[in-house]
């Protein structure tokens, strides 16, 4: 692009009208924005083209253009004056185009700031709901951190249960019922000693040691199908006994409070992700209570 004009870069003559002109630096411009135009010297180009429109889209550059041009033609080789850069008057309202980049993120700031006008209305629901459910988190980490021992305490009484999915032992203590996997019914009287921990509000039991009782004879019978069914746990060895929301599930109230204390300390200014993040917390929360209920 050496040694040619503003005029000549955009191919239209010296005495084109502002509409041609622009015209002409649209159909220039797409033709060689980097992003459609991938040849060699494309951007090169594609620079020349918004130099030569930015000074000929302005009145009162161009009359400074023209006036140099002049200049040079008739041997004036000293420096011509400086270009004054201006802002448009109103009379005139002449605006430089601005290039594909620029009117990409310009959309894009423009979206945003309406999602923002847009989810701004959820900042103060979100808000409380992430205060609510770090509060709900917090009590369980607290149920959980504080769990006490039980027992040891004999066996009143041993039933079956069988669920949707699942079967279970049920063990009636004096104070509650223990839940087991299959098959401790069988296994397990009235009279064998049960120690276990449970937490200090819910009451969710979370570990389990059984002592079997009686004659030498029983309790070599129970050894003996202990290592028949090697999946349960020997006697006096603490075992999980069934899912509940301090074991398999804990996963579920952990993120709960990671995502309500994200949904307090996130910024108001970014309210489309402060709205995702409110949904996610209720998703988590919803699955805790389901959890606790299982549990």
């Amino acid at each position: 692009m050496t040694g040619q004009t503003h005029y000549e870069i955009l191919g239209v003559t010296e005495q084109v009208s502002p509409e041609e002109l622009k015209r002409c630096y649209r159909r220039l411009a797409l033709e060689f924005h980097p992003d459609r135009n991938h040849t060699p010297g494309a951007n090169a180009r594609f620079v020349g083209i918004n130099e030569a429109y930015q000074v000929l889209s302005d009145p009162l550059k161009r009359r400074q253009y023209d006036r140099r041009l002049a200049q040079i033609r008739q041997g004036y080789t000293s420096p011509p004056p400086p270009v004054v850069w201006k802002q448009p008057d109103e009379a005139t309202n002449v605006q430089p185009e601005t290039t594909f980049t620029d009117a990409y993120f310009n959309a894009k700031k423009a979206q945003e700031r309406r999602n923002a006008a847009e989810f701004s209305r959820y900042f103060r629901p979100v808000r409380i709901s992430s205060a609510i459910l770090l509060a709900f988190g917090i009590f369980l980490l607290m149920d959980w951190g504080m769990q006490k021992e039980r027992g040891p305490l004999p066996i009143e009484a041993v039933g079956y249960t069988v669920g949707s999915s699942f079967s279970y032992a049920q063990l009636l203590m004096k104070d509650g019922v223990i839940e087991l996997p299959s098959p401790w019914e069988r296994l397990l009287e009235p009279g064998d000693l049960v120690t276990w921990r449970q937490s200090r509000f819910l009451g969710i039991c979370t570990e389990v040691s059984l002592n079997p009782q009686g004659d030498k004879e029983r309790l070599a019978w129970l050894w003996k199908e202990m290592k028949r069914q090697p999946e349960l746990a020997a006697f006096g060895t603490p075992f999980s006994p069934k899912a509940h929301l301090y074991g398999v599930f804990a996963p579920a109230w952990i993120l709960m409070i990671l995502t309500a204390l994200t949904g307090l300390l996130f910024p108001k200014s970014y309210a489309e992700r402060l709205f995702q993040i409110g949904l996610l917390g209720g998703f988590f929360g919803v699955f805790t209570l389901i959890f606790l209920m299982l549990s």
